[in-house]
């Protein structure tokens, strides 16, 4: 197998636009209102572990890559969103992309955080 240096991997176009998801196993979670901190575990695994395999495959560090959950979501099975930062297609939009440290940390501050706050959306027309 051959190696190559952070740098011309990064510089691939591919990497560049760099757009993976990851999936929940667990079929009682369908969105972010369905988190709770029993939920923290696969949360943080879904963040650190995800951003390691990653930088093992493509090249792209957690630094140089956003992950992000959608809510609404476009479908009601949960799951994340890594990008790299230098993608040209923008998948978090202010109005519905919500950082996964974030949610970490919320839940962390307060376990049923997501079951009672407010979340503001965007509808379209």
């Amino acid at each position: 197998c051959a190696t190559t240096d952070r740098a011309s991997w990064f510089n691939h176009p591919s990497v560049m636009d760099l757009y993976c998801l990851g999936l929940c196993q667990r079929k009682d979670v369908r969105s972010m209102r369905d988190l709770r901190a029993e939920h923290l575990p696969m949360l943080r695994a879904m963040l650190c572990v995800a951003r390691d395999v990653i930088a093992r495959v493509y090249g792209v560090h957690e630094e140089d890559m956003r992950v992000f959950v959608h809510y609404p979501p476009q479908f009601y099975h949960f799951h994340v969103h890594y990008q790299a930062l230098s993608a040209q297609e923008v998948g978090c939009q202010t109005e519905r992309a919500h950082l996964l440290e974030d949610i970490i940390d919320n839940i962390e501050r307060d376990g049923d955080f997501y079951a009672k706050t407010n979340i503001s959306v965007k509808m379209g027309e």
